[in-house]
């Protein structure tokens, strides 16, 4: 086939051709990587070969752990390499502490030495590092904290439910759950995407009909935990209706 005159499949033609010649270079390298590694074996000082094969490892991400081995000490990877590689220093301070943070795993250092370039060698904002001493107490005192949230909100709903019904329409927690609601029965009749004042208003759970509507509690509804399954919206009609029925307690009105 003959190739066209043209100017766009020749700049794709020549970008081809570089990605080409890169790839061949990487191949390169590689194998050039592979065999300057290898010649860790002549460091004659036994202290220094062991400093260069432990930088390597933690602070060369890209270098072959394997090739790091036979390097150093003239086979694979084993127990006797593993301890000596111990573990190093992150280059990160616990953030409450302020001891150096130790690391065990090649990985979790490559992630730490790309934020420190990333970041200037500071810890990355939301990132927070800490040592396992201070996020065991960390964690204790999270794990107390939600007891007592959770705690302190079982006393609530017990009070909530105490309450006379007047009195608990009044409270902050039914005003949050009744805007919860309505939010929620407007997504459902009319699907995600507007604001809340751009909803049709919404129509009466009985007659169907877009009266002014009001919340009203089914008989048994779990006051302070209401889902839509205990709350109606009606209309003033219906709701005495409804009542009369013994079906629901009452409304705002």
């Amino acid at each position: 086939m003959e190739k066209p005159n043209n100017t766009i499949l020749d700049e794709i033609i020549t970008t081809i051709d570089e990605l080409l010649d890169l790839k061949d270079r990487v191949a390169r390298l590689e194998i050039k990587a592979k065999e300057e590694t290898r010649r860790i074996c002549l460091i004659e000082n036994d202290n220094e070969r062991a400093d260069v094969a432990r930088y390597l490892y933690w602070l060369v991400p890209y270098s072959r752990v394997e090739e790091i081995a036979i390097g150093y000490q003239g086979r694979r990877k084993n127990k006797a390499f593993d301890q000596m590689i111990g573990s190093a220093p992150a280059g990160f301070k616990c953030s409450e502490c302020s001891c150096l943070l130790e690391v065990n795993n090649r990985t979790l250092a490559a992630t730490l030495i790309a934020e420190c370039r990333e970041h200037n060698s500071k810890p990355p904002h939301g990132h927070q590092r800490i040592c396992p001493r201070c996020k065991k107490i960390s964690d204790e005192k999270k794990a107390i904290s939600r007891e007592e949230i959770d705690r302190r909100n079982r006393l609530r709903i017990k009070e909530l439910k105490a309450l006379p019904y007047e009195a608990y329409i009044q409270t902050p927690e039914w005003k949050n759950i009744r805007a919860r609601l309505e939010i929620t029965l407007a997504w459902e009749r009319h699907g995600f995407g507007l604001e809340l004042d751009e909803y049709p208003r919404l129509a009466c759970y009985v007659c169907q009909k877009t009266h002014e509507v009001e919340p009203i509690h089914r008989v048994g509804a779990d006051r302070g935990q209401e889902t839509n399954d205990d709350v109606v919206f009606v209309c003033s009609p219906c709701e005495n209706k409804l009542y009369r029925e013994g079906l629901v307690v009452h409304s705002e009105r």
